[in-house]
């Protein structure tokens, strides 16, 4: 299998749970560990968690359509090389930073922070091989 259509079907993934967070209300925002706060708001039914949520969503299946770009599966997307090179270093960025935070700060070492810069830090690498 092509890196890029890997890395295309994990953010495409990621982007569904995100959306499955907003069907799934307050005790998906709880599970996932978007915090009380955001839990909270759900559940009071304020948009921000939605808005939020969603444009995450938006983004990252915006992101799997440059990943099938750029592994043939799609036509030329704008900046699409760019946009790669972003993406990979947001990833990269998102798998680590959290991790180095985690050594420094207390409050970083949340259950929430180790599993999703482990799933970003694996992601990053698939974006990275999809370069190679």
């Amino acid at each position: 299998m092509n890196a890029w259509l890997l890395a295309a079907i994990l953010n495409l993934m990621a982007a569904l749970v995100h959306i499955g967070i907003i069907v799934g209300g307050p005790g998906w925002y709880r599970f996932f560990g978007s915090g009380e706060r955001m839990a909270i708001m759900a559940e009071r039914k304020h948009p921000w968690p939605a808005i939020l949520t969603s444009t995450i969503a938006l983004a990252l299946a915006v992101a799997s359509a440059y990943c099938l770009a750029l592994g043939g599966y799609l036509g030329e997307l704008p900046l699409m090389w760019w946009v790669g090179v972003l993406l990979t270093a947001i990833y990269t960025l998102r798998g680590i930073l959290p991790l180095v935070a985690m050594a420094f700060a207390r409050q970083a070492r949340t259950p929430f922070l180790l599993w999703s810069s482990l799933i970003c830090g694996g992601i990053a690498v698939v974006h990275w091989l999809a370069w190679v």
